[in-house]
């Protein structure tokens, strides 16, 4: 659920493949005889092609029904997680890689699933879109939707334990597509705490040098490899970092609550989470108290090796913990 793959065009898929996550692909999709899916696939502009194919996990019970009206309406906003800015038709935006602008040619689109089951579906004209409580219920257990916002030209936003409903106003932050090679963090909460930051130690192309430490005091490391693209203080997020290039070495992720209490953290009042997007992975997506540990006022998320890229949570071992950030 916390795998998911954006194309802008089409995807094809060959025959006996087996394919993991959810894909989003701007035009068709196609599956040649006897694939596997295990998860979903949203051809935008056409059509799913489907050749003795099977697709979704192993049957069981239905999910329960919904139960009640949720007491507020939610409006929710797509922003573009390099600068924080709106992303609707006819609206200008910016990729972090070059100072030039570009025009985004589509609305977002909001998606809420519950299971395999498209319970909404609306365009965010202006990069916007209020719920209303009549349009999703609650469910019988009070767990949360699953959300996916596409949008051409940007990477799909994708949360299976969504605030959808459960908060009067949210960020969807999406990803610019990015170039091969690089890579990207977002960081997203909810109202509590007020100010949460971001850190990411990143290995220098020296091994004999110390490793450098991007976060809001210092922008930029590695010769403006790394860069901390959005810093933001009022709450939700997106905070940001992007790499142009990736080191030999360990990358480790943490967050750190702005002048919280380390006795009185509020990490379980957060819903923070962090989405890793990579050209050849697609996006992988961590939540506080799912992924990670906590040591005080800082949540240490995950380590991705600088050679495959691949991600993994952090534990004491992979991530040992560091002095807390100076506030």
């Amino acid at each position: 659920n916390n795998i998911y793959w954006s194309t802008g065009t089409a995807a094809t898929f060959a025959a006996r493949c087996t394919m993991q996550g959810v894909i989003f692909a701007g035009t068709a999709i196609t599956y040649a005889a006897g694939c596997t899916h295990n998860g979903r696939a949203f051809a935008l502009g056409t059509a799913c092609t489907l050749s003795s194919t099977v697709i979704g996990p192993a049957r069981g019970a239905p999910p329960p029904p919904p139960a009640a009206a949720f007491p507020n309406d939610s409006t929710a906003t797509a922003m573009n997680a390099v600068d924080g800015k709106k992303l609707g038709k006819g609206m200008k935006s910016n990729d972090g890689e070059v100072k030039r602008s570009y025009t985004m040619a589509t609305d977002p689109v909001l998606y809420v699933f519950n299971g395999l089951a498209v319970v909404y579906e609306g365009a965010m004209t202006n990069g916007k879109v209020t719920v209303k409580t009549n349009e999703i219920l609650k469910k019988a257990d009070d767990s949360r939707y699953t959300c996916v916002v596409y949008q051409a030209g940007m990477m799909a936003y994708y949360s299976n334990e969504c605030e959808i409903m459960f908060e009067k106003k949210l960020n969807f932050p999406l990803s610019p597509i990015l170039l091969p090679g690089h890579g990207r963090f977002v960081l997203t909460w909810g109202d509590q705490p007020k100010d949460l930051d971001i850190y990411l130690l990143a290995p220098h192309h020296d091994a004999s040098e110390a490793a450098c430490e991007v976060n809001w005091r210092q922008k930029k490391c590695n010769s403006g490899g790394v860069r901390l693209d959005r810093d933001d203080t009022q709450g939700h997020g997106p905070e940001t970092v992007s790499l142009e290039k990736f080191n030999t070495g360990d990358y480790v992720v943490r967050i750190d609550e702005y002048k919280g209490n380390p006795s009185a953290p509020k990490w379980d009042k957060s819903i923070a989470q962090v989405t890793y997007y990579s050209p050849h992975l697609g996006a992988i997506h961590m939540e506080v108290g799912q992924q990670g540990y906590i040591a005080g006022r800082v949540w240490y998320v995950m380590m991705v090796d600088g050679a495959s890229h691949a991600p993994l949570p952090c534990t004491p071992e992979l991530c040992p913990e560091r002095p807390a950030p100076r506030n």
